[in-house]
């Protein structure tokens, strides 16, 4: 599984985008205020579908990102669009999704 694309409009004073990723890791890199974390922020609240007071670690900006995420799973494309989550497609409670197992 891999994001394929990702499309973030009416989040805080980042401007309307569209990010298309290439295979492998995909760094986010830029100058100081320039939006890098702003971005992840959206980017997991529309995984998770955290919405504005769920989580204060990711609310940097008082409204809930807009836009989609497409996933490649095994061949197929999925696309998360505002409301639907990552985490329904896996079947998976938001808050375990955020949970890492140490073996």
């Amino acid at each position: 599984m891999r994001i394929k694309e990702i499309g973030i409009r009416r989040y805080g004073p980042l401007p309307d985008f569209i990010y298309r990723m290439g295979e492998g890791i995909q760094p986010v890199f830029g100058s100081n205020e320039t939006g890098k974390t702003l971005f992840m922020d959206a980017v997991l609240k529309m995984m998770t579908g955290y919405h504005v007071g769920k989580d204060p670690s990711l609310d940097r900006v008082p409204e809930t990102p807009e836009g989609y995420i497409v996933i490649l799973d095994d061949g197929s494309e999925i696309k998360i669009e505002s409301g639907k989550t990552l985490t329904e497609y896996l079947g998976l409670d938001p808050a375990r999704a955020r949970t890492v197992q140490r073996y």
